[in-house]
């Protein structure tokens, strides 16, 4: 457990998968460090960032 406490990076990969595999149908890409962000190739997401887009510039 100490060892753990000491390197907890080491430990935090192992518990990745750096092979993540990801096709334009999933809406979000995570990182092995965990971020996220948004799959611009999945035309779902496309058009509802469009979407939003508009809804805001109308707003102002």
């Amino acid at each position: 457990m100490g060892k753990w406490f000491a390197e907890p990076d080491k430990f935090m990969r192992g518990l990745t998968n750096e092979d993540l595999r990801y096709s334009d149908q999933d809406k979000l890409i995570l990182d092995v460090n965990g971020n996220a962000r948004l799959n611009m190739n999945n035309p779902d997401v496309g058009r509802a960032m469009r979407a939003r887009m508009e809804e805001l510039a109308q707003k102002r």
